[in-house]
């Protein structure tokens, strides 16, 4: 693509620094704006998060949709089943199941470190 018709279309599109499904986009100088992310599948049970990033497969787009998980909603592991079993949410005030395949796919926020002298709770 042209650059000067890259540059219209980012300007008509208020300069977005992500897709619709969570992957950044590159600036016009190809740098690109990177939060730490993890899998939802590593999050610790009980561990609150927010929704960043999600695989691009149709399949797995319609499922979560269909449960309502959405990129930039609030996250909860209320239960994690063993064996890669399922995933019990809390979204949004609610409780929804997802699959361990589709744990796999989607990312949150990456916890930060704890700082040297911090304490839990």
């Amino acid at each position: 693509t042209p650059l000067p018709l890259m540059a219209r279309l980012d300007r008509f599109l208020n300069y977005p620094a992500y897709c619709p499904h969570g992957s950044a986009i590159p600036h016009m100088d190809g740098q690109t704006d990177q939060i730490p992310m993890q899998k939802l599948n590593c999050l610790p049970v009980g561990e609150a998060s927010h929704i960043r990033k999600v695989t691009e497969e149709r399949e797995l787009l319609d499922y979560l949709q269909a449960r309502g998980v959405t990129i930039g909603s609030p996250v909860r592991i209320i239960e994690a089943a063993p064996y890669e079993g399922a995933f019990t949410l809390e979204l949004e005030g609610r409780q929804v199941q997802i699959s361990y395949k589709a744990a796999c796919q989607i990312y949150v926020d990456k916890a930060a470190p704890m700082e040297h002298g911090d304490t839990e709770g």
